[in-house]
């Protein structure tokens, strides 16, 4: 038998924890574990008490989207509304095509996290269509897709009125 390791059930949690994520844009996840144990899980979301991206759609402001805290935040915080310490942390994050941003870098090191892990996600989409010329409108496709759906439920005819707007 093969037994697995303390690190591998960190990356595996902090994949589970990515699929909480209620934006629109991506599901993050991160975990935060000292000598191999958890002491502190986040996701990327609204506040509490606030409406998700899921719920209400993506709130944008040049390319970003400014209703959720980022996972990494959201754990940190977590953590420290519980009272526990950070100190010596190792900080788990997935999700993020581009890894972890430098604020949530910054806002980690100034927590007392020691290391931190990124696990790679997913390859970015290609969308076979020439009129997209940067990430910032395949995310705001994507969001749009998926805030369609939503919305009205899944189908060709449901994408296909979204993708008009972006086709040539």
């Amino acid at each position: 038998m093969t037994r697995i390791s303390r690190r591998q059930i960190l990356i595996e949690t902090t994949k589970l924890e990515a699929k909480r994520g209620t934006c629109l844009r991506a599901q993050v996840g991160c975990v935060l574990a000292i000598e191999g144990r958890v002491i502190a899980t986040g996701y990327n979301g609204s506040p509490p008490g606030q409406p998700h991206c899921i719920d209400v759609g993506c709130q944008m402001e040049e390319g970003h989207c400014i209703r959720t805290v980022h996972a990494e935040a959201n754990a940190i915080c977590w953590a420290a509304r519980r009272g526990v310490s950070t100190m010596g942390a190792t900080l788990y994050t997935y999700g993020w095509k581009d890894g972890i941003c430098h604020r949530c870098r910054k806002l980690a090191e100034s927590a007392g996290i020691v290391e931190i892990v990124e696990i790679p996600h997913y390859e970015p989409l290609v969308f076979p269509f020439p009129s997209f010329t940067s990430d910032r409108v395949a995310d705001e496709l994507a969001c749009e897709i998926w805030q369609a759906i939503h919305e009205k439920g899944s189908g060709t005819a449901v994408i296909s009125q979204v993708l008009k707007k972006y086709v040539r």
